[in-house]
């Protein structure tokens, strides 16, 4: 790979600008289980590159690296003992599942056309500009000459080397053969099964697609091939290789006629948004017309246009190349609608790129209104369902590396951020503006005067997003900064820094203090409890100046302010104290000057005064060095009782039921109340709140019932002798709830009339027994379910699994219903991570037992096939598997030809098909049919790591025969080989087992293969995506 450059290319020329994903490449290789790892750059040969400097680099594992060059010598050197790295250099399809199971590493190069994002890859940005001119310099070429090679190639690294070598100019490349790849060229990549885009290709050549096709054969096959077939996808090797060869031969007229298609292409609107937004991630029968991989790279070629075009075409016109992209991109972006910005939610990056004017435009009138548009993107799409808005992000970011553009960059971010609903996608417009503003990563070419006056005018148009952003600027210590997009094509961000200079970084941040000084002065009451939030990372002498603003501003504090001033710096100062040598504790003289504020805005009152002993769990309250936790927790338990006795004295019960009122921790409060002097003064007021509708007195009750059982298991009893004839039934149940459940409350349970009962059974949350039969557990059980709790009983069920009834176990048909009442009652409530995990163990338990009917249990794992399929899809193990319906489904071909029937459409449609059906029902039969499917990893006829040819054969043959009666033969060729992808080793040695070798020779069917095709590639492992 050296050698091809003369002089001979060095580790550096590939590494240029992308040292981080070297590491993270070498790290996981050192430091991770074996896996797969996808490496995807501009061209194949540039990610093998790639992979072959990084481990240069890392000198140990040289001797662990194969590269194989032959589908035949692969399955021998997988069977290799030692644990190696490979590299498979052919085009045959290999499983790498076999080789990462034998303790082998498998890296995949591959072009970026091949990427679909996965976790378990590294993609290579593009080589910086300045690293690259070094290497060459280093290589013995002269530093003018480096850079004029790098200006020539735009920094792309397979042009460079062809610049560099004995190739440089191909065959395909001359005159009269470069005609026949511009349509390549233009287009990119597209699906060559797709009938769409097979018409657009066929538009833009002006010639029958197989015609096209046959000269596109004829030089992927010759040496230094333009272009390649992976699969379905014809693709070019190196866009950026074949555009430096071939612009000049782009006509105005296929030019033209390119503008006409992309318009067309990337003005198709997506189905899938006219569905709910949970339900889009599986819609897989509802997407475009054309392949993803068409618009892609079609959008991709806009922006190649526009950053090239005017250099490198000839003869195109009076009007500009970038006129024109601009024009094809409004008419793109024309009447953006919420489905228009839908649609295009992954293409916005390349549309932005290609045309920042219209872009920003677009995205600023999108905005307007009370319901903007462009907002719709911010709509979660539910559990499984994608990050809409990210491309939105990712866009903006490209385009503020211009700074040009960057005002208006920053002021749409900061709409963005105020509009922003939120949601559990960490990628948020306000992240982004930060990244940009950061003082020590500032990701901009913007100097330190134009941010901050950037931030001037965010500061003005949307002030709390400006005053948000400024206290975000403070520094926190140790912190974490995201690479925010870079341009694809364009220079904008050459030249950028990641590194300050030590006194650009201090500047920086004293000017950033001295605006939110300045701010705050302004608007003393809205911003001096977020001041204080920030106060102890001020830099001198702001610091000292705000310590004296707070001390002057304190009359004009309304007190609610002031109680929440104060218990602010009440924990600053006394998390500091808590960690005397920690590197990031505050200087003495700082510590002195803020316990100083601190006693300026105490409060009189002793309630105020002393809430936040009840507010969050306070072991930093106590601030002794090397305290052990059990001491410190004495003396914070004495903290509290001095409080409360301090507020009984003081205020009698109207100061407590202010504290209730006010503090977080109601349980603390009940705690310590029992344990007080005067809880016997108090007893009578607190049990009153047993049956409080105000949640914070029933749990001061509850808690303070529950501490004095503990103190002595005679109070219940007196308790009743004192109540029960006062109370009615409903506050006894109450009573109840606040109690463990023992003999003697279970006693206590059953005397209650059935009202009551009922308001204990619907309410209680302590279920657990921790001595009792069998018998008792199951009635236990029984009556959550009995009252609809069916999440609770599969709690208690879990616990008495694993205690009273450890031994015993729990009758099958109970914990069958169990899980039968939370999948089919639609009123409970979302199930968290817990419940989860509850339900995997209780069908660990009931696929072990030998109590329940098959048929039973195969409903039940038919009720649960989401949560079969979730589980699988994000563990590396899967530990629990609908066992029961796989072998069903591997034993009745019957079965699988339902499930295709359930998941996928007919071809052509049959009419009336699932007419009986509600829409409901047929989409809960689709997804669960479609989960199935896509977990079998068995085969039919196989028994560990054989295979029976016979059963084998006569199952393809039958599901085959029921598919094609029902008009849906290709999809199930295509489900058949997915499930074979899953086959053993044979008894020779190679894969895939002798039995399915034959059974792929006898039935010979494209839609087979390339399912296995799917299924190898499906099963690549767990990567890292940098």
């Amino acid at each position: 790979w050296r050698s091809a450059t003369e002089p001979s290319s060095n580790e550096d020329l590939v590494i240029a600008g992308r040292t981080e994903e070297a590491k993270k490449f070498i790290q996981k290789l050192k430091n991770e289980s074996p896996s797969v790892i996808w490496v995807f750059g501009e061209s194949r040969d540039e990610a093998y590159g790639f992979i072959l400097a990084s481990i240069k680099n890392a000198k140990e594992l040289i001797p662990r690296v194969l590269v194989i060059n032959d589908s035949k010598e692969w399955m021998s050197v997988v069977e290799s003992q030692n644990p190696l790295i490979l590299i498979p250099r052919f085009d045959d399809h290999v499983n790498p599942r076999l080789a990462v199971k034998r303790g082998h590493w498998v890296i995949i190069p591959e072009s970026n056309y091949q990427s679909r994002n996965q976790d378990n890859s590294i993609e290579l940005p593009r080589p910086d500009k300045q690293s690259l001119v070094k290497a060459l310099v280093e290589m013995g070429i002269d530093e003018e000459k480096a850079w004029d090679t790098v200006e020539k190639t735009r920094g792309f690294l397979t042009p460079l080397r062809r610049l560099l070598g004995d190739f440089k100019e191909p065959k395909w490349a001359q005159p009269e053969n470069a005609t026949d790849h511009i349509t390549a060229l233009l287009i990119g990549a597209w699906d060559g099964k797709n009938d769409h885009d097979v018409k657009i290709v066929e538009r833009l050549v002006g010639m029958s697609y197989d015609e096209f096709v046959e000269i596109l054969h004829k030089w992927s096959v010759s040496n230094d091939p333009p272009v390649r077939k992976v699969g379905s996808v014809w693709q070019v090797v190196s866009r950026q290789d074949m555009w430096q060869l071939l612009a000049r031969f782009i006509s105005p007229r296929t030019l033209e006629k390119f503008g006409e298609v992309a318009v067309e292409v990337l003005r198709e609107l997506d189905p899938r948004y006219e569905l709910k937004p949970e339900e889009r991630w599986l819609a897989y029968d509802k997407s475009f017309k054309h392949s993803k991989t068409i618009r892609k790279y079609i959008a991709e070629m806009l922006v190649i246009l526009a950053t090239y075009g005017d250099e490198d075409l000839r003869n195109i016109g009076m009007s500009t190349v970038q006129d024109k992209v601009d024009l094809w991109v409004s008419e793109i972006l024309k009447d953006a609608t919420p489905h228009r910005w839908y649609s295009l939610r992954d293409l916005l990056p390349y549309l932005a790129e290609a045309s920042p004017e219209v872009f920003l435009d677009a995205v600023e009138e999108s905005l307007k209104g009370d319901q903007p548009p462009l907002m719709e993107l911010f709509v979660e799409e539910g559990y499984f369902g994608g990050c809409p808005h990210a491309g939105l992000l990712w866009a903006l970011e490209g385009i503020s590396w211009n700074l040009e553009y960057l005002p208006r960059v920053v002021l749409i971010l900061a709409k963005l951020s105020r509009l922003d609903p939120g949601g559990r996608w960490a990628n948020r417009p306000f992240k982004t503006l930060r990244e940009i503003f950061l003082p020590w990563h500032p990701q901009t070419r913007a100097s330190v005067g134009e941010r901050l006056q950037l931030l001037d005018l965010i500061l003005s148009k949307e002030p709390e997003v400006g005053w948000k952003l400024l206290l975000s600027l403070i520094p926190k210590g140790r912190e974490v900064s995201i690479p925010i997009h870079k341009p694809y094509f364009r220079d904008w961000a050459e030249g950028w820094k990641s590194k300050v200079t030590i006194k650009e970084y201090q500047d920086y941040v004293l000017k950033i203090a001295e605006k939110i000084q300045r701010y705050s002065k302004k608007n003393p009451e809205k911003c001096l409890y977020d001041l204080v939030e920030v106060l102890e990372r001020f830099p001198e002498p702001i610091f000292d100046s705000i310590i004296e603003d707070l001390k002057a501003s304190i009359d004009s504090i309304s007190p609610e302010k002031r109680v929440k001033v104060y218990e602010k710096l009440f924990e600053i100062i006394y998390r500091h104290k808590q960690f005397p040598n920690a590197k990031w504790r505050l200087p003495e003289e700082k510590l002195k000057k803020l316990e100083e504020l601190l006693q300026r805005f105490t409060p009189d009152d002793p309630v105020n005064r002393n809430k936040i002993l009840f507010d969050e769990h306070s072991i930093y309250i106590v601030f002794q060095p090397n305290l052990k936790h059990e001491e410190a927790e004495r003396i914070v338990e004495e903290k509290c009782k001095s409080a409360l006795e301090e507020i009984w004295n003081k205020q009698r019960i109207d100061g407590i039921i202010r504290l209730i009122e006010n503090a977080k921790l109601s349980e603390v409060i009940g705690y310590t109340l029992a344990i007080s002097s005067f809880s016997d003064e108090i007893e009578d007021s607190i049990l009153q709140w047993i049956d409080s509708e105000n949640k914070k007195f029933s749990v001061v009750a509850q808690s303070f019932l529950r501490t004095k059982l503990n103190q002595d298991r005679s109070y219940l009893q007196t308790v009743l002798e004192k109540y029960e004839s006062k109370w009615n039934y409903a506050k006894l149940a109450k009573l109840c709830l606040a109690l463990p459940l023992t003999y003697e409350v279970i006693e206590l349970i059953r005397k209650l009339p059935p009202e009551a009962e009922e308001i204990y059974w619907k309410n209680v949350q302590h279920f657990y027994l921790f001595e009792g039969s069998k018998e008792l557990a199951e009635w236990v059980i029984r009556k959550l379910l009995e009252f609809d709790r069916s999440v609770a009983s599969l709690n208690a069920a879990t616990h008495y699994l694993n205690t009273v009834a450890k031994e015993s176990g729990l009758d099958a048909d109970l914990l069958a219903e169990v899980l039968e009442r939370i999948a089919t009652n639609p009123e409970n409530p979302k199930l968290g991570q817990m419940d989860l995990y509850y339900i995997e163990k209780i069908f660990d338990y009931l696929q072990k037992s030998s109590e329940i009917n098959p048929a039973r249990l195969a409903q039940l794992e038919w009720l649960y096939v989401p949560y079969f399929w979730y589980n699988e899809s994000h563990a590396r193990v899967a530990r629990v598997k609908p066992i029961t319906l796989v072998k069903e489904v591997l034993d009745n071909p019957d079965t699988f030809v339902q499930l295709i029937r359930w998941a996928y459409k007919a071809d052509p449609p049959i009419e009336g098909e699932f007419s009986d059906l509600s829409i409901e029902q047929k989409k809960r039969l689709k997804e669960n049919a479609y989960f199935l499917l896509d977990m079998i990893d068995k085969l039919p006829g196989q028994s560990e790591d054989e295979i029976d040819l016979t059963k084998l054969i006569e199952w393809i043959n039958r599901v085959r025969d029921g598919c094609k009666n029902v008009n849906r033969l290709p999809i199930c060729d295509e489900k058949i080989g997915e499930i074979l992808s899953h086959a053993p080793v044979g008894k020779d040695g190679i894969w895939p087992h002798e039995a399915v070798r034959e059974a792929i020779e006898k039935i010979s069917s494209k839609d087979m293969e390339r399912g296995i095709e799917v299924g190898i590639y499906n099963q690549r492992g767990v990567v890292i995506k940098s």
